[in-house]
């Protein structure tokens, strides 16, 4: 919805829903809203909420590759899973920057992939062998006690200008030096 909003050019690239098209932005209760169907309202609200998991989403895929010391390109599979991946139209997710910009062919949406980790567990020996290696490999990563959270995530609260949308802003990254002593 955000996507197609903006791409009509009612919400502008701040996130504010626009009052200068009348016969779709109305005003309810003292909030803009955009009139999609005969009693169905996409709110400010709403589009304030899917900036904030915009942003959320886009800061964490950022900062992960920062820790691992990569650029969003070397990505060669972007996996989607639950409800939300099985979903979401990839093509808007990446135009209103909740995705980096790479090729459609790298996204995969998987669906209820716990649900299938499980059902694969319990049938294998092999299987729980590799998740407990891939469980032994791994390290949590706190990516908002980093000292460039913040900055990040304010920095995809807002939308890439409409001409350039399938673009977002990136923002210049460093990974972090990982120690001997630390967790691998």
């Amino acid at each position: 919805t955000v996507a197609a909003l903006r791409r009509g050019g009612l919400v502008d690239a701040r996130g504010r829903l626009r009052a200068d098209h009348p016969d779709i932005v109305t005003d309810e209760g003292g909030q803009r809203a955009a009139r999609l169907a005969p009693e169905v309202l996409f709110t400010q609200a709403d589009v304030r909420a899917v900036q904030l998991a915009k942003a959320a989403i886009r800061s964490c895929t950022e900062l992960l590759l920062a820790e691992a010391g990569l650029a969003a390109d070397s990505i060669e599979r972007f996996v989607l899973a639950g409800a939300f991946g099985a979903y979401i139209d990839i093509a808007s997710g990446i135009e209103i920057g909740l995705f980096p910009p790479l090729p459609r062919e790298r996204f995969v949406q998987v669906g209820n992939a716990a649900g299938e980790g499980v059902r694969r567990l319990l049938l294998s020996c092999v299987e729980r062998a590799r998740a407990r290696e891939l469980a032994r490999a791994s390290r949590a990563c706190a990516l908002n006690a980093r000292a460039d959270f913040q900055k990040v995530f304010l920095g995809h609260i807002g939308f890439a200008p409409a001409s350039d949308s399938a673009s977002p802003p990136v923002c210049a990254l460093s990974p972090r030096t990982v120690t001997e002593e630390s967790p691998s």
